[in-house]
């Protein structure tokens, strides 16, 4: 027989849920006879309450907690502070951290490719560190696996580098991030997109940018196929530009459109631009961004729900949470019959 969860008990006791856990932590405010029936429906229900979680909560509400790291954040980089150079990663971070401080919870950034980490030494070292929730952080170098002995700890992945295990795991909807791109260019007058990006980058979002590029332009827009590059060549990107004649690129991050801008002038298109990562919008630019202190925050939310239902180790039926990006107009895409923007 499956285990009742806190709301299953606070519905059948007619209560909050809050009010279960003050009542299974013995709190002064609820009346001993409110107290003694939520216990009796909790062990009629198989609810026990988390031992770790109610001591976590204990130490914030009394302020014993600061200081002591709870969570840890995995940077899978190939150093210490790799991500630091990376915009997406320290968006994250940032996301991490400061939903982790507004609920109390401080973050452990732990390296794990430091000389002499294996996955039986970095269990030890976060047990030891009384760390019970893990947030996996993405990996620049590609689409991979992990080994932690995974049943000590509550997990959540981000991103789609680490495909195994499947944990709970949190991302940036890149597929609705071009088609929403898309529909909008389409609105503005644009009948020829052209994706124009790092194939590594596709890769490691789990093709999840070429898939929607795909869903809207099959039998809505004529389908171009896309410049998927392992290094920006000019000779490549000119070629397939007069053969193709797009009249509005997908690319990533601002050093794609000063490459394109780059290019001969004497190519003969008009272009507008849309940045599918963009970062600080200004207006100069037009795209969307990916809101990843957002991906990092929901994170921080999930892992607390998980710790406080004791769920461990790798899930029968993993979660993925999409975090949708938002437009921001820009200069780089104006209605049909503007200035040409990528000269």
């Amino acid at each position: 027989m499956q285990r009742g969860n806190i709301q299953d008990v606070a519905r059948e006791a007619g209560c909050s849920a809050s009010t279960v856990s003050r009542a299974l932590s013995s709190h002064a405010s609820i009346p001993a006879s409110t107290r003694e029936r939520i216990v009796r429906i909790a062990g009629e229900l198989g609810y026990k309450c988390n031992p770790i979680f109610s001591e976590m909560m204990s130490s914030i509400r009394s302020g014993s907690l600061s200081g002591r790291a709870t969570f840890a954040y995995l940077n899978n980089e190939s150093t210490e502070f790799g991500w630091r150079t990376i915009p997406t990663f320290r968006g994250i971070v940032e996301g991490v951290r400061q939903r982790a401080a507004e609920l109390g919870f401080e973050i452990d950034i732990i390296w794990t490719r430091a000389k002499g980490i294996t996955a039986r030494r970095l269990t030890k070292i976060l047990l030891a560190r009384g760390i019970h929730g893990i947030i996996v952080g993405p990996s620049s170098y590609g689409r991979g696996h992990m080994t932690l002995e995974w049943e000590n700890f509550s997990s959540i992945i981000l991103g789609h580098s680490i495909f195994e295990p499947r944990l709970h795991r949190v991302v940036n909807n890149q597929k609705q991030t071009v088609e929403f791109a898309l529909r909008k260019a389409r609105s503005k007058g644009y009948r020829r997109p052209g994706l124009f990006l790092s194939r590594w980058q596709d890769v490691r979002c789990d093709l999840n940018f070429t898939a929607g590029y795909y869903a809207v332009s099959a039998g809505k827009l004529p389908v171009i196929p896309p410049l998927l590059f392992d290094g920006m060549n000019k000779g490549n990107t000119q070629a397939w530009l007069k053969k193709f004649r797009p009249d509005v690129l997908l690319g990533s991050g601002i050093e794609s459109l000063q490459f394109l801008q780059s290019l001969d002038p004497g190519i003969g298109l008009t272009k507008g631009y849309v940045d599918l990562d963009l970062f600080e919008p200004d207006g100069s630019v037009a795209g969307i961004v990916q809101n990843h202190p957002i991906v990092g925050a929901v994170a921080v939310d999930l892992l607390i729900q998980m710790v406080s239902h004791s769920e461990k180790g790798v899930p029968k039926f993993p979660k993925l949470v999409l975090i949708e990006g938002t437009w921001t107009e820009g200069a780089t895409l104006p209605r049909r019959g503007g200035a040409n923007v990528a000269q």
